[in-house]
């Protein structure tokens, strides 16, 4: 329902409130946006101006588009890397990000361990595309062990979702380690 990506999320009572970066539903990559997801019917199928707040400064405001995946009215722009930059680095040092969008009561949202999990992201993601970087050979060598394991999974009786997932998995880590960071 939330995509390929990373997301802070918060549940008061029921209703689920996700600020997040996904890999764009038109697949396959390179792209990412940003997400907006709050799971009690408080948002309009309608544009929306969300305002982003890091440790209380006002980091980001973004103009998000309605979008229905799985069901699920969520909001989207996409990711301007150049652009969104110092907001990036934000929510990476950060500890609290505030979220105030339409007429949704503002809600707070952890962003422990987000240095980690943007850094993924963009790498699966990848906004500007497969690195061109030189891979290591060990980088090369795993890369390709875990694509031969997505194919053994594909021909395994319901393995078909655990070899996508295995594939995503070795070319994400396969553009983390051509920008020198180990997953």
């Amino acid at each position: 329902m939330l995509g390929w990506g990373t997301a802070a999320c918060s549940a008061d009572g029921d209703a689920a409130r996700c600020f997040g970066l996904r890999c764009k539903a038109d697949n396959p990559p390179p792209g990412a946006e940003w997400f907006l997801f709050v799971d009690d019917a408080g948002l309009v199928d309608a544009p929306l101006q969300v305002n982003l707040s890091v440790e209380g400064r006002i980091d980001a405001t973004f103009s998000m588009s309605p979008v229905t995946l799985g069901g699920y009215l969520q909001h989207v722009t996409p990711l301007d890397l150049p652009g969104h930059s110092d907001f990036l680095d934000a929510l990476q040092a950060g500890q609290r990000l505030r979220v105030t969008a339409g007429d949704l009561p503002a809600f707070s949202l952890a962003l422990a361990g987000s240095r980690a999990e943007l850094t993924r992201a963009l790498a699966v993601c990848a906004p500007s595309g497969r690195s061109d970087r030189p891979a290591a050979p060990s980088c090369d060598a795993e890369y390709r062990a875990r694509v031969r394991e997505a194919e053994r999974l594909d021909t395994v009786p319901n393995g078909r979702l655990a070899a996508e997932g295995m594939r995503l998995d070795a070319e994400a880590r396969l553009n983390l380690c051509r920008a020198g960071v180990r997953p």
